[in-house]
């Protein structure tokens, strides 16, 4: 592992990422509607109408002229005008159509009362109960909203409910979104076990069972991968070799955990070599995750991360390092993902490398719940997102605004 001294600061690991991962094209791929939430558009969304393509009643009541529109006064009902049917031309002055909310307001009226406003004399007439009748009363005008050919849902967005309600509006069943970039998940480690592993055999007593592997999963398919993949080695040169090498035919990042760091028996640098890959980054200026690193090929893609097997470090380096290679596969800018917040709470930083600290979100700001080191994975449980310290020897104030990076999408 290099000295702290030849430790890449955060932006520039961050930047060989992102050059890397844009190295390879971004595929596309057109996706059902039912199936597209969480999707990155790749081709940009557009009207192909008028919105709303005729003037359209935003209430139920009468649609009229509002100069006939007087209070007290009496208008005889032409016919009625569901919505989704044709409405046909103006009734004669001085008088209405009955209509629907949604309905086409017949072109020559310029106002509807709601029902609320009317008193019904009969079948056929009616007699206005307010004064307040102004030209375009509850009508929706045609195009109000947007013209036939404005842009809709921009390249690069990631389709929300409402990104999909006007992708289906405009007439998009399939949009074009960015392919789920694939991702293969590796932990290693000889002390590693299932999670159904009662652990009361043998030598148990000094195991552990493996939740980095299912938190790293469950963390990039959030973030918009694919987990083609995952596996479990023991630290064996051999096997985690082979392992790595059976994964990249089947994904196009590879990910693992633990095994980089100084140990004898860190051997993910060696099967690197062994596979040809050619060393992108080398441990980066960070707390927790110092030792994460990453290997391309040699037409300059990333194919293989290792990030460290403490799972602070796994947590937090998956959102620092791999959040922004996804994103750049994925058409995104990695750097919109952080947010600023205050902090509540003084916090001690670390002067000699970027403290990224998991923290708590309340109504206050950010609190930074103390820990008992990167392998500390209880206290994990109810943060929200990381904060990011300056590289400083005294405390950080409370009040003080800080980079925000939330575990989740859009918060």
């Amino acid at each position: 592992m290099s000295g702290p001294s030849s430790l890449l600061p955060l932006e520039e690991a961050v930047t060989l990422i992102v050059d890397a991962a844009r190295a390879a094209s971004i595929d596309r791929e057109s996706v059902p509607l039912a199936d597209a939430v969480g999707r990155t558009t790749a081709a940009e969304i557009r009207l192909d109408r008028d919105h709303p393509p005729f003037d359209r009643a935003t209430m139920d009541g009468i649609a009229c002229r509002a100069g006939d529109a007087i209070i007290g006064g009496v208008l005889r009902i032409d016919r009625s005008i569901p919505a989704g049917t044709d409405p046909g031309v103006a009734p004669p002055p001085g008088t209405a159509v009955r209509i629907a909310t949604g309905a086409a307001v017949p072109p020559g009226l310029d106002a509807v009362v709601e029902r609320e406003r009317l008193t019904e004399l009969d079948d056929r007439r009616v007699r206005i109960e307010t004064d307040e009748i102004a030209t375009g009363r509850h009508i929706h005008p045609r195009g109000i909203d947007g013209r036939r050919g404005d842009l809709a849902v921009a390249t690069g967005t990631r389709l929300d409910a409402v990104s999909l309600g006007v992708a289906a509006a405009c007439g998009r069943p399939h949009p074009i979104c960015a392919r789920r970039p694939r991702i293969a998940v590796v932990a290693t480690g000889d002390e590693l076990r299932a999670p159904d592993d009662p652990l009361d055999g043998p030598g148990d007593a000094v195991r552990i069972r493996d939740g980095n592997r299912p938190m790293l999963s469950a963390t990039v398919s959030a973030l918009g991968a694919a987990v083609v993949a995952d596996d479990r080695v023991p630290d064996d040169l051999d096997l985690t070799t082979e392992s790595i090498r059976s994964l990249l035919d089947r994904a196009d990042l590879v990910i693992t955990i633990g095994g980089v760091s100084a140990g004898d028996r860190d051997v993910v640098p060696a099967a690197a070599a062994n596979l040809h890959l050619r060393p992108r980054l080398r441990g980066v200026r960070i707390q927790p995750g110092r030792p994460a690193s990453a290997w391309c090929d040699s037409d300059g893609r990333l194919r293989l991360m290792a990030l460290p097997g403490n799972p602070v470090s796994c947590l937090v380096t998956a959102h620092l390092l791999v959040r922004p290679w996804i994103d750049a596969r994925l058409g995104l800018s990695p750097a919109a993902a952080w947010r600023t917040i205050r902090l509540a709470e003084p916090v001690r930083p670390n002067p000699n490398r970027t403290a990224c600290r998991p923290a708590i979100a309340t109504a206050e700001g950010a609190v930074v719940p103390r820990w008992n080191g990167s392998g500390d994975l209880p206290h994990l449980v109810g943060t929200h997102g990381i904060v990011r310290l300056p590289e400083e020897s005294d405390d950080v104030a409370a009040g003080t605004i800080l980079p925000w990076l939330p575990w989740s999408l859009g918060t």
